[in-house]
């Protein structure tokens, strides 16, 4: 069997930590990927949009008719026209009276008298430009707003600019960036856009980095719009620290209900493993390890307040680079901000999980080197405690932002903890659809293997067991082995002692002095031939050792 040469660099042994039980996969079941039970279904009922603009309301950014009864009607089934939604997206920045304040002009000749100070407003600004020129003049368009428009004008609002040499988006694709800003709530429909996603997109933006710094929330505070106590108690924002260093206090009151606890189960209802995420928008977007979800038929989370939540899908995810972006339904959530700098070496750092299940354990340490390259992959290592059933909670700064993904440590090592920046996940991420958890798992095998050693010394004649433990994922019954390679002929012998479980021992013999390399390889397949051989095997993780013969241990 070839073996390819870049896979002889020496990896280090990490464990993954994922709490629970590893199931063991000849008893493994077969998900049916048709079953209605994992695909993700959206009831456009509006409840979740309906709070929203309540909230918005609250705070004098959104209007709606009065009904007899009582009750507003926001009219969220409509699909908002194009002068609608400038009018809505002038409210939610605070500058309706601005714009009615005077006359503003602008080269429209389609805009209904009504509107012709909202448009002028927004025209003066350079937040639209209408559509075309033609023979009745230049047009601002009177048919119905689309996601795009919409986005392209919150998006300039922020700041963001869609011309010249280096635009930070393009006006005919904003989402990957408004995405990226938290402002595409999972209710959002980009393509049956309606009045109930303007408002999720409008509420969104309130806690939306403006460019140059800061959400949007503290801007219009300053500007008089609302106060920072009526938005804490509308909708909790206002009640986010300034950006400053925290005391470890500081940092657990501020960051703690951003971290959840997670379940993973399969097919039958049962609980596989158990991990960490957190939240990066208010809307449920969330990030957590690929090892965590993998072979999941489904997810719980379970947030500080004590409340349980689904998830809905997978947004993006490497199986190389173990991040996922996923969809917790619901929203109001505490979230964290993502650091903007690279992290520096020996800066304070706090780690943020749920270690065997204990939900939202903090632990305080030192970045120990900013760029740690394991395997082709580049974490922070740090000395803040990580354990099993950590795996995909946050690695905090001393402002309360998350800079990494806690994700693995070195075994036999004290404090050598790794997390993959927040930076390197962010732009890998590519904005697309919600997968289901029975889609990313179809058809995939993912595994891990662990040595017991990295050097093994011996005298001639010994006898000596290297454990080899392979933790396999996949939504089949997959079959496994492992092969080894001796690079020095003649100094050690070796033979398998055979399975037991998921382990296997690499029985060594030293014959004579001398050291070597030996490299162990974990490979996988959906099916075997009629002699037991794999059927299109891959390579799913690779480890090496050193063994010494008649050397003295240093």
């Amino acid at each position: 069997m070839k073996h390819i040469k870049q896979l002889f660099a020496l990896f280090l042994c990490l464990c993954l930590f994922v709490g629970g039980a590893v199931p063991a996969f000849a008893e493994a079941k077969a998900i049916d990927i048709y079953d209605d039970s994992y695909y993700y279904y959206y009831d456009r009922t509006f409840r979740v949009e309906t709070s929203l603009a309540d909230e918005l309301k609250a705070l004098g950014l959104f209007n709606g008719r009065l009904n007899a009864d009582g009750t507003v009607d926001y009219a969220l089934e409509k699909a908002p026209t194009r002068v609608e939604a400038l009018v809505l997206y002038l409210r939610v920045l605070g500058k309706d009276q601005e714009a009615l304040s005077q006359d503003w002009e602008h080269p429209f000749t389609d805009v209904p008298p009504w509107a012709n100070k909202y448009v002028g407003y927004a025209y003066q600004m350079g937040y639209t430009k209408g559509v075309k020129d033609d023979e009745e003049g230049h047009l601002f368009g009177s048919g119905n707003a689309t996601a795009n428009m919409y986005l392209t004008f919150v998006l300039r609002a922020l700041g963001y600019t869609d011309s010249g040499e280096v635009p930070d988006f393009s006006w005919r694709d904003p989402q990957p960036l408004a995405r990226s800003l938290g402002l595409l709530p999972y209710q959002v429909d980009t393509e049956d856009f309606l009045r109930a996603d303007a408002v999720s997109i409008s509420h969104a933006a309130l806690s939306a980095e403006v460019k140059g710094g800061g959400p949007l929330y503290e801007r219009l505070i300053e500007q008089g719009v609302f106060t920072k106590e009526t938005l804490t108690e509308v909708t909790g924002l206002g009640a986010v620290y300034a950006h400053k260093r925290l005391s470890a206090e500081e940092i657990y009151a501020k960051c703690s209900s951003a971290v959840f606890y997670i379940e993973v189960y399969d097919s039958d209802g049962w609980i596989t493993k158990t991990g960490s995420g957190f939240f990066i928008n208010r809307s449920g977007m969330a990030v957590t390890n690929y090892h965590v979800i993998s072979g999941a038929a489904g997810l719980d989370v379970y947030t500080t307040d004590g409340e349980w939540y689904d998830v809905a899908g997978v947004y993006d995810y490497s199986v190389e680079e173990d991040w996922a972006i996923i969809q917790v339904e619901g929203t109001g959530f505490n979230y964290l901000r993502i650091c903007s700098e690279e992290p520096a070496g020996g800066a304070t750092v706090y780690t943020i999980g749920s270690p065997l299940g204990l939900q939202n354990t903090i632990a305080q340490g030192l970045i120990s080197n900013p760029a740690r390259w394991d395997n082709g992959v580049k974490y922070i290592q740090t000395s803040a405690a990580i354990s099993h059933g950590s795996s995909g909670g946050a690695l905090v700064d001393k402002y309360g932002e998350v800079i990494g993904v806690t994700s693995a440590t070195y075994e036999d090592g004290q404090n050598l903890n790794l997390a993959l920046p927040m930076s390197y996940v962010m732009q890998a991420y590519t904005e697309g659809e919600l997968y289901s958890f029975a889609e990313i798992s179809s058809g995939e095998i993912v595994g891990f293997l662990t040595l017991d050693v990295e050097e093994v010394y011996l005298n001639t004649g010994d006898f000596y067991p290297v454990v080899c433990t392979a933790d396999v994922y996949s939504d089949g019954s997959p079959w496994y082995m492992l092969e080894y390679y001796i690079y020095t002929d003649g100094i050690i012998g070796a033979s398998w002692e055979g399975w037991d479980g998921n382990s296997n021992q690499l029985i060594l013999e030293a014959v004579e002095s001398g050291a070597t390399q030996v490299v162990v390889w974990l490979y996988a397949s959906e099916d075997v031939d009629e002699y037991g051989d794999l059927i299109d095997p891959q390579i799913l993780d690779t480890q090496l050792f050193m063994v010494y013969v008649d050397t003295p241990q240093n």
